[in-house]
């Protein structure tokens, strides 16, 4: 009888010792990259659910943020429109899906367009301002100027886009002085100028002198 028990319990102890070394262990194959895709053995999955750390996007809060370039931004939202102030010039965005993304405590803006493209803000209402100014031949783009940043084109030329409106001096067809509405569409993560309206008998004059 004692043999038999003998015997039963060294049956036990073999098949556990090899059932152990048959079990997968980290550190090397793919349970280790399931292990690393978890968070565990140093692996850093990406974060995707919304926080306020370093790289996570969230929705736009308001309040006054220093940006990549070191200027300073203030946010505010009136129902759905959101107001993006830099220095004197502020831009409206109404029903714009913007995030925000906190890189080494400083702010990144991005948005979500209709055809499922990421793009970031990286070009600023002063910036457009000025590139408006230099387009329009304007001497200022203060008061008389209103900034929208909105989303343009269509399909794969989707983008968003600062446009600036004003009212300024013009002379109809080259001869008699005038007044005329005009606007510039700016790209707002290139800076690159879009397009330009105006009237087709007007012609801007100078009035950056």
């Amino acid at each position: 009888m004692k043999k038999v028990l003998l015997m039963l319990t060294l049956s036990f102890l073999v098949f556990g010792l090899v059932g152990a070394a048959d079990m997968p262990r980290d550190g090397t194959g793919d349970f280790h990259d399931d292990v690393v895709a978890a968070g565990g053995q140093g692996g850093n999955p990406e974060v995707t659910m919304a926080g306020t750390g370093v790289g996570q996007r969230m929705a736009l809060e308001q309040g006054e943020y220093q940006l990549q370039s070191g200027k300073m931004i203030g946010i505010k939202s009136e129902g759905n429109r959101i107001m993006l102030q830099v220095g004197e010039h502020v831009a409206n965005c109404d029903d714009c899906n913007l995030t925000q993304e906190m890189v080494q405590d400083r702010l990144r803006i991005h948005t979500q367009l209709s055809n499922g493209q990421n793009a970031e803000i990286k070009i600023m209402p002063d910036t457009a301002s000025e590139t408006a100014i230099r387009q329009l031949k304007l001497r200022n783009c203060n008061e008389s100027c209103t900034i929208e940043l909105k989303e343009v084109g269509t399909g794969n030329q989707t983008r968003m886009a600062y446009e600036v409106s004003t009212r300024t001096r013009a002379k109809f067809l080259g001869l008699f002085g005038t007044n005329a509405n005009v606007s510039t569409e700016i790209d707002a993560e290139t800076g690159e100028v879009i397009r330009t309206r105006k009237p087709w008998f007007v012609v801007l004059q100078d009035q950056s002198a």
